[in-house]
This record gives C-alpha cells, structure tokens and sequence, in this order.
C-alpha cells in the first residue's frame, strides 16, 4: 500500500497495454480490462471493475477496453 499512498502511478484511459510493475489499479471510472500479464491466477477478459475500487493485481503488463483508471508501481 506504500506506492498508492506515495501516488507513483500511470494515469490510463487508452486501449494500449501498459507495462511495468504493477501493484495496484483504482479505477476512476468503470473499467474493463481486456488483458492482463501477472501474478492473478484464473484471469478472464472483459472483467468490469466499478470506479473507486483499488485492487492489488501484480502485474507486468495491464490493457483497458474502456475507461479510465490509475496504474501504481514499485
């Protein structure tokens, strides 16, 4: 939780894969992510997560289909 409180992110609101280290995702809006490289194991594209929720998600690469969200890191 100490990178989401320090607020060393990656504002995204594209349809483009985003990697990096990725610990946590709070959604601004209501987001879909249509793919996802990590540690979550079972992932199913197209998940909707509602906006405001932060998730720890552990992953190194993270791409939307809509919406707008906040990608923290390490």
């Amino acid at each position: 939780m100490r990178d989401f409180i320090n607020g060393r992110g990656k504002w995204v609101s594209d349809t483009s894969a985003h990697t990096g280290n990725w610990n946590y995702i709070k959604a601004i809006t209501d987001i879909v992510i249509n793919e996802y490289t990590g540690a979550l194991e079972g992932f199913v594209s197209g998940v909707t997560v509602q906006a405001m929720d932060l998730i720890r998600i552990d992953a190194t690469s993270v791409t939307l289909s809509s919406g707008t969200a906040i990608l923290y890191h390490e």
